[in-house]
């Protein structure tokens, strides 16, 4: 069976489900048939880099991490985009970039977003504080030297 057609065929039975026709051997032969295509699915598009619909203006470069190759985006960009193309104020675009962008994890070839310029510098500061700060070892606070 071609993929079109295991497509329609697994609507058709999740359509049988919503009214409500043989529950049970209905999502069996759905999930046997979803099963038949997903690892070939995921096997063609493993080296497929993803990108961010809308955001091909803030793209920067390709990363690559091992074996993976991945889209790097302009973060401060991609929140001007946002500004812009969708008329939000930097909160409100700072927010939608966090939660429905940099937090949308879609696998190993999932975006990168980079800070450039200030944020850069702030980066050092806050890697020297985490340095700095007391660790944890077996669950207790090391002891000071006195």
């Amino acid at each position: 069976m071609q993929v079109a057609a295991k497509i329609e065929h697994i609507y058709s039975i999740l359509r049988d489900l919503q009214n409500g026709k043989g529950a049970c051997s209905t999502v069996d032969t759905a999930l046997l048939a979803l099963e038949e295509l997903r690892e070939p699915f995921l096997r063609e598009n493993e080296d497929v880099m993803l990108k961010v619909d809308g955001l091909d203006s803030a793209i920067i470069g390709i990363g690559r991490q091992f074996t993976q190759q991945f889209f790097v985006y302009d973060y401060d960009k991609c929140v001007e985009v946002f500004m812009t193309r969708d008329d939000m104020s930097v909160e409100d675009a700072t927010e939608w970039m966090e939660f429905n962008v940099v937090g949308a994890y879609m696998g190993p070839s999932t975006p990168a977003f980079v800070s450039v310029g200030d944020d850069f510098e702030q980066a050092f500061e806050i890697q020297a504080e985490i340095s700095a700060a007391p660790r944890l070892r077996g669950g207790e606070l090391p002891e000071e030297d006195e």
